[in-house]
């Protein structure tokens, strides 16, 4: 058995004690994050490597290696006490393939495996709501990683590994050792980077609990856009590094996360809009203005000029510059709202310059729009 242990990279280094902060927050504790490398899927199949970045005192990434199958038990024997150093152990697709292939292993070997006081995270299971907003066909981690734009240098996948293992069996090439390492080595590194997510999941579930707290906010229109940036009072925005942000958009805004805060981006709508009067039975609807009037002003138009206005034809129209508000809160409750078509249910607020200097009018429009947000629809079922 080949066991390899180096100190992380200062970029690897700060990536770690980041998922720790994020992981445990205030707490203390130890991290481990798993990769085993197999020989297949199969009953019969083997653990040739283990990789690990322990995330404790000493930061540092390990690898085990087996130089013939034999090494396998070995391997295995000193996971058992070596696993239990660690408070909460992190993986990609673990808690379906890692852990049930370890077990199965050990149970091969009689070696008894306990998980009892383990504190284990899946990534991919964590991940696997956010498809949808990533725009990712699969869930691969290579895939996820395009996606972030974190490279590599191995071009392997694990089933082609495994022909190059075979074939390492045979003449313990340096060479094709090396390779076995490298792609062990980049996936647990890339694991290390994209677990930075785990602060968008922790962010996301702020905004849908209604929870986050404006440091400060900005507004500013241009290129037809209301653009607001909120810089938000809480310290996971710290602790995203990830080189590209987790954009959520929706049929009439968007939202941008990174390590910033969030910027919402609103259309500015040029377009007639229609206002609805709630109480309709005290109007009358004019046909030829395509307006309805008071009826304290509509009883002075003649009978055939006017009818009793129904819900949807209880209305002024107005040509302007609008932007979307969704479903109001009690915020706007007050507000005069409008709406394209008295069948939809998105309402709109005129819009005016001087409400890019109104603070409390952003920030509440903003914490309107949030609100809107509906991840039943935005987010999958794990």
């Amino acid at each position: 058995m080949i066991i390899i242990e180096k100190p992380l990279a200062e970029k690897d280094y700060i990536f770690s004690q980041t998922l720790k902060k994020i992981l445990f927050e205030e707490s203390k504790g130890t991290l481990l994050v798993l990769d085993i490398e197999t020989t297949g899927l199969s009953s019969y199949a083997s653990i040739y490597m283990l990789g690990f970045i322990c995330v404790d005192e000493n930061p540092r990434l390990i690898q085990w290696f087996a130089e013939k199958p034999e090494d396998e038990y070995q391997m295995l024997y000193q996971l058992i006490c070596f696993i239990d150093c660690f408070d909460k152990i992190l993986t990609y697709n673990g808690n379906s393939f890692d852990i049930p292939f370890i077990k199965k292993r050990m149970s091969f070997y009689k070696i008894r495996f306990t998980q009892k006081h383990h504190d284990f995270h899946d990534l991919f299971q964590d991940i696997r709501p956010y498809k949808k907003i990533l725009s990712l066909d699969n869930l691969k981690q290579k895939s996820l990683e395009f996606r972030f734009n974190i490279n590599r240098k191995d071009s392997y996948s694990g089933k082609e590994l495994i022909s190059i293992y075979k074939e390492y069996l045979k003449n313990s090439s340096e060479d094709l050792m090396q390779l076995l390492f490298l792609h062990n080595m980049e996936d647990i590194l890339g694991l290390l980077e994209l677990s930075q997510f785990y602060a968008y999941i922790k962010i996301i579930d702020l905004i849908k609990k209604n929870k986050l707290a404006f440091q400060s906010i900005t507004a500013k229109a241009y290129n037809n856009n209301l653009e607001i940036q909120i810089i938000i009072n809480n310290p996971l925005f710290n602790l995203i590094t990830l080189p590209e942000a987790l954009a959520i958009n929706t049929s009439y805004f968007g939202i941008s996360i990174n390590s910033k805060g969030i910027i919402i981006s609103a259309p500015l709508i040029a377009e007639t809009m229609y206002y609805f009067f709630e109480d309709y039975q005290n109007y009358y609807y004019l046909p030829h203005e395509d307006m309805a009037v008071h009826k304290s002003i509509g009883k002075f138009v003649q009978k055939s000029f006017r009818k009793n206005a129904q819900p949807k034809t209880a209305y002024i129209k107005k040509r302007g510059i609008f932007i979307p508000l969704g479903k109001p809160s009690e915020l706007f409750s007050s507000s005069k709202l409008f709406k394209k078509a008295y069948s939809l249910s998105e309402y709109f607020l005129e819009y005016s310059p001087a409400q890019l200097n109104d603070q409390d009018f952003i920030s509440e429009y903003s914490s309107n729009l949030l609100s809107n947000l509906d991840f039943s629809n935005l987010l999958v079922e794990k």
